[in-house]
């Protein structure tokens, strides 16, 4: 007799997009011009990316599901802020990794086969996204001490 069924399996399966390498995220406060450490020496070159949530009010959007996919209007999502429903009054709350997985990376909602929403259907979506900052415009990185820095006239 089996202990697991393919329900009990899905509610603990994680649809994460990472695909290897390392990957973390700390949080900086610069100050002024300053150099601050990062986490690490020797870093590979471009591979510090900064970003930071500028509006703290959830985006909305109501979209419709396109061969199962959903591209909303902002990248780098926020992890874990995304909010799925059948409208806009909370109607039927969907679960993320359970009836759709999210691409932060790319801001692209897919719904999971078997999931609860249906296919081509029109959906209400709420999420949190973070602004990306540009090396050498807004900061400065020296990759070889792990040290980062805010430039002048950056927001």
């Amino acid at each position: 007799m089996s202990y697991t069924n393919t329900e009990l399996v899905r509610k603990h399966v994680s649809f994460d997009e990472t695909t290897g390498g390392v990957r973390r995220e700390y949080p900086v406060i610069f100050a002024d011009q300053e150099w601050v450490d990062i986490p690490g020496r020797n870093l590979a070159e471009n591979s510090v990316i900064v970003k930071a949530v500028r509006d703290y009010a959830p985006v909305f959007e109501e979209i419709t599901t396109v061969q199962g996919i959903l591209m909303l209007s902002n990248e780098c999502l926020l992890r874990g802020s995304v909010t799925v429903a059948s409208d806009s009054s909370l109607g039927i709350i969907f679960r993320e990794n359970i009836d759709y997985s999210v691409e932060c990376s790319g801001g692209i909602i897919r719904l999971i086969e078997g999931g609860s929403i249906p296919a081509d259907s029109r959906v209400a979506v709420w999420y949190y996204y973070y602004s990306r900052y540009n090396e050498g415009s807004d900061y400065s990185v020296d990759y070889d001490k792990g040290m980062i820095r805010r430039l002048t006239n950056s927001d």
